[in-house]
């Protein structure tokens, strides 16, 4: 979970880059986790592979003022690595993230959990000399 800059604060300055961590409900690395990552890769063709995984996790332990919200979620990932040209390749990725009761179930005065889900692609193209 990366910060979103639209979490703004109310006194922005230089040393928080601007942004209000309140929100943030991990930080940049989950710990205490339990999860299960299968991962099926597989060779199309000359030139194509294909990988994908589901990645499950859930808090091994939690505080008991955190009550039921044990699940982390569920994240599905898939992507494409194309290098059919000498010197040339690309690598698509994917990813679609439900969240679990750790995320849905947070409430504040003004959110009541972040049950919205989470879709990420990346594109990226090399070219080798």
């Amino acid at each position: 979970e990366q910060p979103m800059p639209i979490f703004r604060t109310a006194a922005p300055n230089a040393t928080n880059g601007n942004r209000d961590y309140d929100r943030v409900l991990l930080g940049n690395s989950i710990s205490n986790a339990l999860y299960l990552k299968p991962t099926v890769a597989r060779a199309l063709v000359e030139g194509l592979d294909l990988k994908a995984s589901i990645l499950l996790a859930r808090a091994a332990a939690l505080p008991e003022r955190l009550g039921d919200r044990g699940s982390y979620g569920t994240e599905i990932l898939g992507g494409v690595h194309w290098y059919g040209y000498e010197h040339f390749e690309l690598d698509a990725r994917g990813g679609v993230f439900l969240p679990g009761t750790y995320f849905r179930n947070f409430s504040t005065e003004t959110i009541q959990g972040y049950r919205d889900t989470a879709v990420g692609v990346q594109v990226t193209g090399r070219v080798r000399f």
